[in-house]
């Protein structure tokens, strides 16, 4: 660990320690990848498995058909407003930024209690 975070927490693991301690990142990556995988091939066999099953009756479809046009009126609706949404937050953004800039470094250096979200976040 480097940085602020690498400082307060030493590294309890020496060489010569088992499994979690001499753990590489290339082993890491792998295992996630493998991982990955797996479940990928699991979701398509269940997918598959799910649809080689018959709909049910011609009531049960026709259900299924009112459920399936209900959810999708329900999905186009939450996008519209989702999306003015994020255009009005951005629209926002966008002005408050324009009429007060981010400061750069050298005014903080004058005035170092000016702070911007982001360089004191981050």
């Amino acid at each position: 660990m480097s940085g602020v975070l690498g400082s307060l927490m030493p590294n309890p693991c020496t060489s010569d320690m088992p499994y979690p301690c001499n753990t590489t990142s290339i082993n890491i990556v792998s295992l996630s990848l493998a991982c990955s995988g797996i479940a990928l091939l699991m979701a398509i066999f269940l997918t598959k498995k799910l649809q080689s099953y018959e709909r049910g009756s011609d009531e049960m479809n026709k259900l299924c058909d009112k459920i399936k046009s209900g959810a999708k009126a329900f999905l186009v609706t939450e996008y519209k407003y989702l999306t003015m949404f994020v255009f009005l937050v951005f629209a926002v953004l966008i002005i408050i930024y324009t009429l007060d800039p981010p400061s750069n470094l050298l005014s903080l250096a004058d005035n170092p209690d000016r702070l911007d979200g982001i360089r004191a976040g981050g």
